[in-house]
């Protein structure tokens, strides 16, 4: 499972959401996909229903979502945004 850093403040604006990491000072502005993902994570979702709610909601196949999925998990990883929990979840899923 994966939890916002604590770092991290955010806001939503106009259905977009704004980030900044008050640690290193960097500043984000997320794209739709990312917001959608964001706001999972947030609820506490984990990966296989972040991956179930994307391919209904773009009405994707599961191999296009998964990919994107991990592009964003990854990308938000290496950011410093969100951060990986122990438990099941935790990785998203293998092709």
């Amino acid at each position: 499972m994966y939890t916002i850093n604590k770092d991290v403040a955010f806001r939503e604006v106009d259905g977009s959401i704004l980030l900044i990491n008050l640690k290193s000072g960097s500043y984000y502005s997320l794209n739709a996909t990312a917001t959608f993902v964001f706001r999972l994570v947030s609820q506490k979702k984990d990966v296989s229903e972040i991956l179930q709610e994307m391919c209904a909601f773009y009405d994707v196949p599961e191999d296009t979502a998964r990919r994107d999925l991990e592009a964003c998990l990854e990308g938000f990883v290496r950011e410093g945004i969100l951060r990986v929990n122990g438990g099941q979840g935790d990785a998203p899923p293998a092709a």
